[in-house]
């Protein structure tokens, strides 16, 4: 179509030295006609949607200079201002234009999905952020289980990554996930240890003291065990269910908001764990900030962990890159203007 290749070339221009955002959204175009093709999607929904799918991440460049990150939130917030005079520069009509922005608006949004346009617009994209993600199989069963809903994308998931074979994730994966959403989790995942990068470049975090446990807390370096104990203690097990939370921090240099928010994160933790049944015990818990569970560590006056079964190391001890981590889980890890996410694991198996 004349429009959409226009439309094509002028986001390769406005991506111009960025190969992969250029493939990236031409990937997600073609899924996105695909499945319009094997769903029979009526010629105006189709125009629309091929529109979208080109110029989906168009906010990405904006978040960047802007907030100094392109998180899915960011995007939706910056893109329709960034596609408008775009799509008006190739005369698209002002109906068209208006729903193509309300998609760009969404196409992070994934609950009350009511339209065929948006629905496979968000499944293209997984589609290929699956890929050059490199989410983890559970992650994408997940995905694919509760986002998808059309049978072509239902089908290319499943032929593209085999999310449901048996031998590629933990067999209660399902309920697990649905345990998180019930204690509240904004995100709960099952991901195999071996699928977990650490860096040990990573303990210089720790050195920095910026939290003020270093040397003064059993579970923080360097008494905690060295970079190699510290990972052979995860890869000593085969599962990891890693929880996700979201709060609302306005000031991100609000440390006593963090702290406060960082406690109920790790209190969720430790009771989804107290209820998990007798066929997971034997793991332990990573939170999201070093152990305080007692004001002071009694590292300090040379006793013995008053509470070594409950002691928790965050994932910086572990040097758990953390964000490679959200992506394979299928997490959001930058979460927009205002949002702050902490991170939890339980390793176990």
């Amino acid at each position: 179509m004349e429009k959409h290749s226009a439309l094509i070339q002028e986001m390769i221009k406005y991506f111009s030295g960025d190969p992969k955002r250029i493939q990236h959204f031409i990937k997600v175009y073609s899924f996105a006609s695909l499945i319009a093709d094997c769903e029979d999607l009526d010629e105006k929904a189709r125009f629309v949607l091929e529109t979208a799918a080109i110029v989906h991440d168009i906010g990405i460049k904006v978040s960047e200079e802007k907030y100094g990150n392109c998180s899915g939130k960011h995007q939706e917030e910056e893109g329709p201002d960034a596609a408008r005079p775009l799509l008006a520069k190739l005369s698209y009509d002002p109906p068209v234009v208006d729903r193509v922005c309300w998609l760009i608006a969404h196409h992070h949004t994934y609950d009350n999905i009511e339209s065929m346009d948006h629905q496979i617009l968000v499944e293209a994209d997984f589609l290929v952020n699956m890929y050059e993600d490199n989410l983890s199989p559970q992650a994408i069963q997940s995905a694919c289980s509760k986002v998808f809903r059309t049978p072509a994308g239902i089908q290319l998931c499943r032929t593209m990554f085999n999310p449901s074979a048996e031998t590629e994730f933990h067999p209660d994966v399902d309920r697990i996930v649905s345990m998180g959403a019930d204690a509240g989790f904004t995100c709960t995942a099952v991901i195999r240890t071996d699928q977990i990068t650490f860096n040990p470049e990573f303990r210089i975090c720790c050195e920095d003291n910026s939290c003020g446990k270093y040397g003064v807390n059993y579970t923080c370096p360097p008494d905690c065990g060295t970079t190699d104990e510290m990972r052979d203690k995860i890869l000593a097990h085969k599962y990891a269910i890693v929880f996700q939370t979201m709060w609302e921090i306005p000031d991100t240099e609000d440390k006593a908001m963090i702290k406060k928010c960082k406690g109920k994160h790790n209190s969720m933790v430790r009771r989804f764990i107290a209820d998990l049944d007798s066929s997971y015990s034997g793991g332990f818990m990573i939170a999201a900030s070093g152990c305080s569970l007692c004001e002071e560590c009694a590292i300090v006056r040379n006793e013995p962990c008053l509470f070594p079964d409950k002691a928790a190391s965050c994932a910086s001890a572990y040097c758990i890159y953390v964000e490679d981590l959200a992506k394979k889980c299928g997490m959001e890890y930058d979460c927009g203007r205002g949002l702050t996410a902490f991170f939890g694991m339980y390793v176990f198996g």
